[in-house]
């Protein structure tokens, strides 16, 4: 056993030394919402990707094809969901686990930044014909945070141990990102790549990012124009 998976260990289980670890913290966490109807249902739901022996069995094989409004030409919308709770009475809420620092925020999503959270939850609906109503993160560090950033009105008695701020107008803001993604594919097709107007790239993970001109090093020693 290397001193890595020794320390990872520890780190999730705790010790006496370290105190509880990120398991029992998340029990603590999941145990504050023990009232609320929402039942953890699906873990690693897939819908529209090749499957493997972790995802759910409840996953379906066909990608969510959705014709935004106004629009003519349907948006195909595959993904993993890690979580999804449901209540007895048809409402449902989607959670994606995050071990990393960044967190999409409710100003990302409405300025069609972070498509995630609500294309899951449009998705869900037309899957299993049920309400959508939360749609949030939980954030698995050294503390297990969960935020919500997506809640209708309809759903606000299934958050027991906070009193998150609804979205103003739900159903829109859904259908706001479906209609982000539409006029993104759009560009793509049409070649158009238009350089973010910020001078910093919003995605830490591109695997682009040595070759990108917002590229720091690259910055600095090239003399190539913006």
């Amino acid at each position: 056993m290397s001193p890595a998976w020794e320390a990872t260990c520890i780190q999730m289980t705790g010790s006496p030394a370290t105190g509880p670890g990120i398991f029992t913290r998340f029990l603590h966490k999941e145990a504050n919402e023990e009232d609320s109807p929402l039942v953890p249902s699906y873990f690693e739901f897939t819908f529209g990707m090749r499957r493997d022996e972790n995802d759910d069995p409840a996953s379906v094989p066909d990608p969510v094809a959705i014709i935004p409004v106004g629009g003519t030409e349907p948006v195909r919308i595959k993904g993993r969901v890690d979580r999804i709770d449901i209540t007895p009475d048809g409402r449902f809420a989607i959670y994606d686990y995050k071990t990393g620092s960044q967190i999409a925020t409710r100003n990302e999503i409405a300025s069609g930044k972070a498509l995630q959270i609500p294309l899951y939850l449009l998705a869900y609906e037309q899957i299993s014909h049920k309400q959508g109503v939360l749609g949030g993160y939980y954030r698995i560090r050294r503390e297990v945070e969960d935020r919500i950033v997506l809640l209708d009105d309809a759903g606000r008695d299934l958050v027991v141990s906070s009193n998150p701020r609804a979205t103003k107008d739900f159903r829109a803001a859904l259908l706001a990102s479906l209609k982000y993604s539409a006029e993104y594919i759009r560009g793509i097709r049409a070649g158009e790549f238009m350089l973010p107007a910020e001078e910093k790239c919003q995605n830490p993970y591109c695997e682009f990012s040595t070759i990108c001109r917002f590229d720091p090093s690259r910055l600095f020693s090239s003399t190539e124009g913006t």
